[in-house]
């Protein structure tokens, strides 16, 4: 265990924005933040997990950080010695510590040798990788929709690359479509230092159906992705949020904003009640990435088509639980031209 006074990265106001403190998060990943006051009086702590709840319960992104923070903190004062500090860690199962004195004020953070750690992760990942890509029009004609260039670099090898960063190094790609040309590209990952091995799909068989050709049951949650999707989500904060209630899937997902362009009529029977102008709606839609469990493999039907969310529905009806993450960075779906020329600008 080591003491940090040098904590300006994990401080935050209490009046900054929950999007500031994502940022933060993201840059300090694993960490919890330090809520304080303008006399560095500590309020509270956030990690990934709380802003993400808070998303679910309603709060705004632009909303302020005391929305999601715990109010009433685990914290040491300045004169407990390191053994008690320790064991308060140990008995409460935390990581980080804020040390204070008699007025509240932040002095320092206790964190746990080794609880942040770049190492690699022992979770595989399967990529989707099948699909005809239709929508796209000529784009796909003799391409398959991954292996589309956004910024110089296919799709599939910009979706790698992001998982490769958050320490996952074993890869299958679910192919059907034009594979020969992602086979030909990735080969077996020795190029990006990773071990890619391929799902081939005689037929297609749907994001969840692709997944009955794994050749063996991992041991750890497996991360499932669409092979369209671009996006700045750290996958780590997705398997955090998952072990933290351990459900047999978590899906994540993005909300979707919807401005209505005409002024909407409020009205009861005859009589008028008001005019609302272009009013914005929004809802959480399927982002298309998930963590399952291995025991939910064994669920999926053999040589059948079934896509992802019916799979994650099946499981709910049988009792099991299945958790939603809110994802608040940049995400798009490449399935229209006009997602694919988003992409580029976003890049």
């Amino acid at each position: 265990m080591k003491i940090r006074n040098d904590i300006e990265s994990l401080i935050i106001c209490r009046d900054a924005t929950l999007l500031q403190g994502l940022e933060r998060l993201n840059s300090n990943t694993g960490a919890a933040l330090l809520v304080v006051d303008t006399n560095n009086r500590l309020m509270g702590t956030m990690t990934d997990g709380d802003v993400r709840r808070a998303l679910l319960r309603g709060v705004r992104i632009e909303d302020s950080v005391s929305h999601a923070m715990h109010s009433n903190p685990l914290v040491a004062h300045v004169n407990n010695t390191l053994d008690e500090r320790l064991a308060l860690m140990h008995s409460r199962g935390v990581r980080h510590l804020p040390v204070v004195d008699d007025k509240g004020l932040l002095l320092g953070i206790e964190i746990l040798q080794g609880s942040v750690s770049t190492a690699l992760l022992p979770n595989e990942a399967v990529i989707m990788c099948g699909g005809l890509g239709s929508r796209l029009g000529n784009l796909t004609h003799d391409c398959p929709k991954p292996m589309l260039k956004v910024g110089g670099k296919p799709i599939l090898e910009r979706i790698m690359c992001s998982i490769i960063q958050c320490g996952i190094s074993r890869f299958f790609f679910a192919t059907n479509y034009l594979r020969e040309k992602i086979e030909s590209y990735f080969g077996n990952g020795e190029k990006w230092g990773v071990q890619i091995r391929y799902l081939k799909e005689k037929k297609r068989m749907g994001t969840g159906g692709a997944l009955s050709l794994l050749p063996y049951i991992p041991s750890h949650p497996i991360l499932v992705m669409n092979g369209d999707i671009l996006t700045e989500f750290n996958i780590r904060h997705l398997l955090d949020f998952h072990g933290m209630a351990n459900p047999i899937a978590t899906m994540g997902i993005v909300e979707y904003r919807y401005q209505n362009p005409y002024g909407v009529v409020r009205h009861e029977g005859t009589t008028l009640l008001g005019i609302d102008e272009k009013p914005t709606e929004s809802w959480f839609i399927n982002a298309g990435i998930y963590i399952i469990e291995p025991r939910l493999l064994e669920t999926i039907p053999r040589d059948v088509f079934i896509d992802m969310p019916t799979l994650l529905l099946n499981a709910k009806s049988r009792g099991e639980q299945v958790s939603v993450c809110p994802i608040c960075e940049n995400w798009i779906d490449i399935g229209r031209e006009s997602d694919y020329r988003s992409a580029q600008q976003m890049i």
